[in-house]
């Protein structure tokens, strides 16, 4: 039905253009060719012969207008769907499955007749059977080869009640009379499952018309939801238009009005970007990935990716300028994930070249690790092993500077055990150190001291005599003089 209109066209096509409501009764379910299938049949009123027009709604002039773009005839009728013809089109325009059609002719539906009960047809009259014993068994073996089972078991049954205990006549009757009941019970099952399949399918066609027609009241709600959208967003309200662009989306993710809010937000991230404020522009970008993942909208990620990589290169630029090589790499790294833009490509260059190279950054470790700077030296080869992959010997620097200060602190802990004459402690202490920096040779010495001053009469020790023996009085410090020759006086005894 339609409640206003006006017309545009030519003599062989008119092109109807409504700007009010359109009560539609019904949608194309599928196309094949000029062929459709629609989602009313006899049960709404339609009937062979019945034509009307296909419709499409489309935004004009920021208003909902629909389009009577084609014509129709119905060509079978069904009790839920019926078959049409397309008899025109309109130029430009193609056909979807969920498009509106609406009749020429008034539907109505059929109106049920009271009609009265007809007397059953008088019962045919059943042949007559033979009386002969021999005839009957004959008939019924004949009816039982060709699976004629109601009427083998007629002549078994005849033939039993002059003979009740002939054997094929009673074994065979069982059986005809189980084949009988099996060929009933298919025949119901085949018959339910074909009532359960119709009923299905017209439960299913029933529900899409409903969502179908649920997404038509959110489609004409559209402009109010781009207003309260609108709204939101000019006072700066996120949250609160989100649900609506939300509910925009969901009918129609490619709304002209749901691009535009991506690509408004994408310029203003640019603009904070090229005025130096990231610390803006990375909150706008963030704004927009939550968006873009509350909406389940795909457009704009290249835009989205370039953005992004713009923030990275800025942010490198800026950890450069503050010393934070490590960051500045990060930066870059992510940067070059995402792809970065041409415009800016010479820039990133320009951040690489001002940072130091790995090479520099483990020269960097190496001077602090002589300097006895462990910590200062870790962060340096942590930073080389982020600016490219870490070789091994890299690796290896790195492991040590992590245990060094540990090796330090066992050295010093193993001086104040040898002193208080805890010798076993300090045996262990030195063990230790020696196991995780064994370029400290001093941790050696001292260990043999230890091992001297620790053992019992019965273990030898000799080996770690002739080593003290043979170590000059000057070459050991003024703290472990008297641990040492009191390990030579042990060693002499």
């Amino acid at each position: 039905m339609v409640r206003c209109a006006w017309l545009i066209g030519t003599a062989t096509f008119i092109l109807v253009v409504f700007t009010c409501q359109i009560v539609s009764p019904g949608v194309i379910i599928s196309i094949q060719g000029d062929q459709l299938t629609l989602d009313v049949g006899s049960a709404q009123g339609v009937r062979v012969g019945m034509s009307g027009k296909i419709t499409k709604q489309e935004m004009v002039a920021g208003q909902l207008q629909t389009f009577d773009i084609a014509k129709f005839e119905v060509t079978q009728v069904r009790t839920s769907v019926c078959m049409a013809k397309v008899t025109g089109i309109g130029a430009g325009w193609n056909l979807e499955p969920g498009m509106n059609i609406i009749f020429d002719q008034p539907l109505v539906a059929p109106q049920p007749t009271v009609t009265p009960t007809p007397r059953p047809p008088a019962a045919a009259p059943t042949a007559q059977l033979p009386n002969d014993p021999v005839e009957l068994l004959r008939q019924g073996n004949a009816a039982w080869d060709r699976q004629d089972w109601t009427r083998a078991l007629e002549f078994y049954g005849a033939l039993l009640r002059q003979v009740p205990s002939h054997p094929i006549a009673a074994e065979r009757s069982a059986a005809a009379r189980s084949r009988i009941e099996a060929t009933a019970r298919e025949a119901e099952a085949k018959q339910r499952a074909a009532e359960r399949a119709q009923r299905e399918a017209e439960e299913r066609i029933q529900r899409e018309r409903e969502q179908r027609e649920a997404v038509e009241r959110e489609r004409r709600n559209i402009p109010l939801y781009r207003e309260t959208a609108r709204t939101y967003i000019d006072a700066g309200q996120w949250d609160n238009a989100v649900e609506w662009l939300r509910k925009i989306a969901a009918v129609d993710p490619a709304d002209a009005y749901l691009q535009s809010v991506l690509e408004m937000e994408l310029q203003a991230v640019d603009r904070e970007l090229a005025a130096g404020r990231t610390e803006v522009a990375e909150i706008g970008i963030g704004r927009l990935n939550r968006l873009k993942s509350n909406l389940r909208i795909e457009s704009h990620d290249r835009q989205l990716a370039a953005s992004t990589a713009r923030l990275e290169v800025a942010k490198a630029q800026e950890a450069n300028s503050n010393g934070d090589f490590g960051a500045a790499w990060t930066h870059l790294k992510k940067a070059d994930a995402l792809g970065i833009p041409q415009s800016i490509q010479a820039l990133a260059q320009s951040v690489k070249e001002t940072l130091p190279t790995q090479q520099d950054l483990e020269k960097f470790g190496d001077v602090s690790a002589a300097q006895g700077e462990w910590l200062v030296a870790q962060k340096y080869y942590r930073l080389a092993g982020e600016v490219s992959p870490e070789p091994a010997a890299l690796s290896q620097k790195f492991r040590l500077a992590e245990f060094m200060p540990n090796a330090d602190f066992l050295l010093d802990e193993g001086d104040e055990h040898l002193i208080r004459g805890d010798y076993s402690k300090a045996r262990k202490a030195f063990a230790l150190a020696a196991d995780i920096a064994p370029e400290y040779r001093d941790s050696e010495f001292k260990f043999l001291l230890a091992n001297i001053l620790a053992a019992s009469p019965r273990d030898d020790v000799q080996s770690e005599c002739r080593e003290i023996v043979q170590t000059p009085l000057f070459l050991v410090g003024d703290q472990l003089t008297s641990v040492f020759l009191e390990a030579r006086k042990r060693c002499s005894e």
